[in-house]
């Protein structure tokens, strides 16, 4: 039997992380963050995130000095 798996969810635009989930979970959540909509659903490959709303400020990714 295997053991219950603690998986970490992140927003896939910002990456704050939104949960801590267990296989079997689906959920509908916004981004305390950014703003984004996401659904996600963690099966038994792990978690899969879907975004079903982008943030209406996305992140700004720093650059990579050259």
């Amino acid at each position: 039997m295997r053991e219950k798996f603690l998986h970490t969810i992140c927003c896939s635009s910002c990456g704050k992380v939104l949960s801590k989930s267990f296989q079997g979970t689906q959920t509908y959540i916004n981004c305390p963050r950014c703003g984004a909509e996401l659904y996600y659903e963690v099966g038994e490959n792990g978690p899969t995130i879907k975004m079903l709303k982008e943030p209406k400020n996305p992140p700004v990714i720093p650059q990579v000095p050259a």
